[in-house]
Formats: structure tokens, C-alpha cells, sequence
């Protein structure tokens, strides 16, 4: 049969033409690295290939992390589409934090292998409509002034920046920093092109920046009784569970913000209050909200080196666990702070379960001896995101510490099918 018949030369039914291509709403990721051919004149033709294989292993993965799709590698330079052909509500953040992973992934590459050679990237993120499809025959690509311009916006950024369109930046300024506006006019067009450099996160991935300057209206009735149950916990020194429930947007976060903020109202100022957050994607560390919560009480710095941290953590372990007069307990507890910061640590040669049940001993020793000289509160915020081994702690939390100024604070979707264990109190708080 033909390629454009409309009728099969054998049977006579009409051919169904299949829809290969079509617009959507995408933002464009265009990356290529800087130095790759003075590189090339000073190393062996096998070390640059080593060297640029193992980078784009990682910046593919960067980009798959956060829900995006490689179009093509062109030599030393990347192409990824976010929104197509999967659609996501944040593709143009998603493209963003995207390109500054890149970014942070090229340089610790670079570092640990050639920091002696300028080996660095530049990106453009452009979003808006395409035509994507098997256009002309060739695979799932996209076609489009969008995909133009994102390949002149890389050609545009400094070397280690991330530049992005005016869509990109209105669809994300309230969840990524960006330096001031600058016009470009690229040759051969019109118009100049309002940009702006990325500079940082201001939240983490599925969160946005709350408004606590706003008041919280039509919430009395929930924030009278989350006050009573967290006052009536701490004065008879019991463990409480709190589980707010509600769909997105209709201020879970903000009431217990407002619930926090006035600790001191209801005599208990002095409260410990540790804060964590789980992540929809584009985090590769599983404990994350755990150990978001404990890394400011237990002074550590995930930025420094793995001895510097190492080391800071085996000081904190002896201190915190003082009273069990057990270098082999505080050796445990050292490996779990490791382990919950994403370092290689002794926990990765135990099997799961016997990992599982250290963690789970020692945070909750950590958190009892806390309890001890103040009251603690430990909110984690999103859980209905969180990863099987977060809620298995928890939820160890929950049934292990007893009569003691503990209060678990979680806020979640509905949906998510979470079986706690009996506390000394629990309370659920349906939001609508």
C-alpha cells in the first residue's frame, strides 16, 4: 500500500491517518560546553572522550531527574525538552533547576577529575510552542522560533550560567532568584529578548515561598483546636501526632506556619522546632526531608567536604549521646548522619532492613535526648512526596517516643494512605 493512499489495496477500508506531530507548550534546555576544543589540543583524544562521556552520563541524568527528555546530544553540546511528550504543571521550573543541577554536576566533574583545564557550560531555557512529533520522518523532536531562541540564549549566557526567556522567567520568579534583566538583540531578529541569569532555588522542588505577612482568614476554628492539642502535649510532657490534610492551595503550610508563630502565645517559646520537606522529584537523596530537619541541630553544613563533615558529626554523636557512654553508639550514629546527608558512610554495606532500624534507633535517641532539655517539634511538610524509608521513620517516631514534649507535625494530599502507630495523642485536620 502506498504511503498516501486513503483506501487499503487490499480489503478497501479507509486508511486511518495517524497524527505524528502537534503543539504543545514546552520549554526548550539548550546546554553546550565551553573549552571542549582547547581540551581536545592538550589531552589525549581517549581521556576527552572519557572526559565527555562521563559528563553527559550525568547531565542526562540531571535532566531525566527533573522529568525531562534529551532530543539529542550534538557533540559537545545538549538538547532537552520539558512538556514533551509528557506534560508536567511546573515543566518550565522543572527546565530550570534542571540547568542549574547541570551546572553544579559539570563543575564537581571537572573538580574531582580535570580541575586543571576551564571545562564549563553554557544554557539557554526558552519557553513556549513548538510543533513536536516525528517531524519528517526523524524521531520525537521539536520544530519552532521557541527552540531557535533557546539556542540563542545559550550562545548569549556567560560560561556557568543558565540564561532564560521572558515566559521562562514569569512562569518561575517566585521559586528560582534570577539576577536583573538584560536586552539582548541577537542578529537577524527584530525584537530584542528580555533575559534573565539564574542564580539560585529559593524553595525546594513542589514548594512555593509562603506568605506568612498574610492573615490567615476562615481558620480559627482549626488553629484554636491544633493550638490546644500542642499546648495540652507540652505541659503533660506526651507525644503528639499532627496530620493536616488537605488538597494543594488551600494552606495547609500557612496554618501551621500560623500555629508555629505563636508558640510563645501558649507558653512554649522555648520549643525546638526542626522543619523538613519532601521533594516531587529531582532529589537523589531519598532522606532528604529528614535530614533537612536535623542538619541546623546538629550543626552540620552538607556543603563542606565528606572529611569536614565526617568529622563535625562524630563531635556532634559524642556530644549528643554523652550519656550512653559508648564509642560504639556514637560510631553508629556518626555513619547515620553521613548516611542521611548523602555521603558514603558504613550503613551502605548493611542490608535494607538492618539500615532501616539504625536509622530509625538513632534519630529517635537523638530526638528523645533533645526532649529532655525542651520540647520539640518536628514538622514534615509535603509528605504525601515522601519516600517509603521517611514514613517508616516516622512512623518509629510515633511509636517509640512516649511521654515525652514530642510533636510530630505533618501536612499531606488526601489520598495517601499512611498507617500511624498509636501515639499518646493524634489528631487528623481535614482541610477544605
Amino acid at each position: 500500500m502506498e504511503a498516501a493512499a486513503r483506501f487499503c489495496s487490499a480489503c478497501g477500508h479507509a486508511v486511518v491517518a495517524t497524527q505524528t506531530e502537534e503543539r504543545r507548550v514546552v520549554t526548550v534546555l539548550f546546554g553546550d560546553i565551553v573549552g571542549f576544543t582547547a581540551l581536545a589540543e592538550l589531552l589525549d583524544p581517549e581521556q576527552v572522550k572519557r572526559l565527555i562521556e562521563g559528563a553527559f552520563e550525568r547531565l542526562v541524568d540531571d535532566v531525566t531527574a527533573f522529568g525531562g527528555r534529551v532530543d539529542k546530544l550534538l557533540g559537545d553540546g545538549i538538547l532537552a525538552l520539558f512538556g514533551a511528550p509528557v506534560a508536567h504543571e511546573d515543566d518550565a521550573e522543572r527546565a530550570v533547576r534542571a540547568g542549574l543541577r547541570m551546572q553544579q554536576t559539570l563543575a564537581e566533574l571537572v573538580a574531582a577529575s580535570s580541575p586543571d583545564h576551564a571545562l564549563q557550560m553554557r544554557i539557554g531555557i526558552n519557553t513556549g510552542e513548538v510543533l513536536v512529533g516525528t517531524l519528517a520522518g526523524t524521531d520525537y523532536t521539536a520544530m519552532g522560533d521557541v527552540v531557535n531562541t533557546a539556542s540563542r540564549l545559550q550562545a548569549e549566557a556567560p560560561p556557568g550560567g543558565v540564561l532564560v526567556g521572558e515566559a521562562t522567567f514569569a512562569l518561575t520568579a517566585d521559586v528560582i532568584e534570577y539576577g536583573a534583566p538584560t536586552e539582548l538583540q541577537p542578529r537577524g531578529r527584530e525584537h530584542s529578548i528580555t533575559t534573565w541569569l539564574a542564580v539560585d532555588t529559593l524553595v525546594p522542588p513542589g514548594a512555593r515561598q509562603r506568605r506568612t505577612d498574610l492573615r490567615l482568614v476562615g481558620r480559627d476554628g482549626e488553629l484554636a483546636l491544633a493550638r490546644a492539642a500542642l499546648g495540652l502535649a507540652m505541659r503533660d510532657r506526651r507525644s503528639l501526632l499532627l496530620n493536616v490534610v488537605g488538597e494543594s492551595g488551600v494552606g495547609k503550610s500557612r496554618l501551621i506556619d500560623e500555629l508555629l508563630g505563636t508558640l510563645d502565645d501558649i507558653g512554649f517559646g522555648s520549643a525546638t522546632v526542626l522543619e523538613g520537606s519532601c521533594a516531587p522529584y529531582g532529589e537523589a537523596n531519598v532522606w532528604s526531608p529528614v535530614a533537612m530537619a536535623l542538619v541546623s541541630h546538629l550543626g552540620l553544613d552538607p556543603s563542606l567536604s565528606a572529611d569536614d563533615v565526617r568529622s563535625r558529626a562524630n563531635a556532634k554523636a559524642e556530644l549528643l549521646l554523652q550519656a550512653e557512654s559508648s564509642a560504639r553508639e556514637a560510631a553508629s550514629a556518626t555513619e547515620v548522619f553521613l548516611h542521611l546527608l548523602g555521603y558514603e558512610s558504613d550503613l551502605d554495606r548493611l542490608e535494607p532492613p538492618a539500615r532501616r532500624d539504625l536509622v530509625n534507633r538513632i534519630v529517635a535517641r537523638v530526638i528523645e535526648l533533645r526532649c529532655e532539655k525542651t520540647p520539640l517539634i518536628l514538622w514534615i511538610d509535603d509528605l504525601h512526596w515522601a519516600d517509603p524509608v521517611v514514613i517508616d521513620v516516622l512512623r518509629h517516631l510515633v511509636s517509640t517516643i512516649n511521654r515525652q514534649p514530642f510533636v510530630l507535625v505533618t501536612s499531606m494530599r488526601p489520598g495517601i494512605d499512611v498507617v500511624w502507630p498509636p501515639a499518646d495523642d493524634q489528631s487528623t485536620h481535614p482541610r477544605r
